[in-house]
């Protein structure tokens, strides 16, 4: 985990180069059309430039695969783990595993919920690159330009509070979920082992209805989470869009000369409002992340919860 943690800051870096190589062809080429826009680069420096872009591009890519591969391959060794002790208490339990729910409910654990404990390793790390990430991210705009850094800075605690006031019902509609979910598999286990004296009594009309209503009942869970899913990630959208147009009106109308605090100065250039305006929506990217993996992290804390005690 704190392998990937150091690849998500490595990727920060690699993010901060690309901006200045994307800033610096932009300017030159804005240079070309826009007499007042001075910016000099001589051929080898764009060339120069060009490659460092497309190594940053590629870096960036290969280090996104390796963060994937070491946390899907930590989550599968946690879900491998989980479910061997399971099978192994279950071993050792005997009939005393009916204390913790018919074979429908336990095959329903031991099967599926432990797949729920893959992601939680993800928002461990999302959880330290939301912070990291964004005061890098914030030193660097300071540098050039304080206002912006602080605009940034003053919006970002926005996005974790939407998230927790959200978030706080995302772990009982996940354990509501599992339960309809298990009640789901232990009723039509049940049916199954019943089925030639349904079929005898003529009875298998009231088996048909009863897995219906469970399958019912269970999609009405489901679609409750996803509700609460897509709330959330609409709500840090809409947040992140709001601080990232915060920042773009007062860059243009700095650059325009029409703040209101400093009516006719220019502040700064296209060169360096380019770079901020491109580096302003990767200082919420890992807030809006953390929003998504903290649904995930609810539905593993319920799983948790719910293979404790057994």
């Amino acid at each position: 985990m704190m392998l990937a943690w150091l690849l998500d800051v490595l990727t920060v870096l690699v993010l901060i180069a690309q901006a200045y190589a994307l800033t610096r062809i932009f300017a030159y080429w804005l240079s070309l059309f826009v007499p007042s826009a001075k910016y000099t680069l001589t051929q080898g420096e764009f060339w120069t430039t060009l490659a460092l872009l497309f190594v940053c591009l590629m870096g960036r890519a290969v280090i996104g695969y390796g963060r994937e591969a070491l946390l899907s391959r930590l989550g599968l060794s946690v879900v491998q783990t989980v479910r061997g002790r399971l099978f192994a208490q279950l071993a050792v339990l005997g009939l005393a595993r009916r204390e913790f729910g018919s074979d429908g409910a336990l095959a329903s654990k031991l099967i599926d919920e432990p797949e729920h404990l893959m992601g939680y390793a993800r928002f461990e790390v999302q959880k330290m690159t939301a912070v990291t990430t964004p005061i890098i991210l914030a030193v660097c705009v300071a540098y050039y330009n304080t206002t912006a850094s602080l605009i940034l800075l003053a919006t970002a605690p926005l996005v974790p509070i939407s998230m927790a006031v959200i978030g706080i019902a995302t772990a009982r509609k996940s354990r509501e979920q599992m339960d309809a979910l298990a009640q789901l598999g232990g009723r039509f286990l049940d049916w199954i082992r019943g089925v030639d004296t349904l079929s005898r009594l003529g009875a298998t009309d009231i088996a048909t209805s009863d897995i219906k209503d469970s399958s019912e009942h269970y999609r009405k869970r489901t679609m409750s989470v996803l509700k609460i899913a897509f709330l959330n990630s609409a709500v840090l959208e809409f947040i992140s869009a709001l601080a990232i147009a915060s920042v773009a009106v007062y860059l243009g109308l700095g650059l325009l000369g029409k703040l209101p605090w400093a009516d006719g100065q220019v502040m700064g250039d296209y060169a360096t409002a380019l770079f901020i305006l491109l580096l302003v929506p990767e200082f919420y990217a890992p807030l809006r992340r953390l929003g998504a993996e903290y649904h995930v992290k609810g539905q593993a804390a319920a799983c948790a919860k719910a293979i404790a005690p057994m």
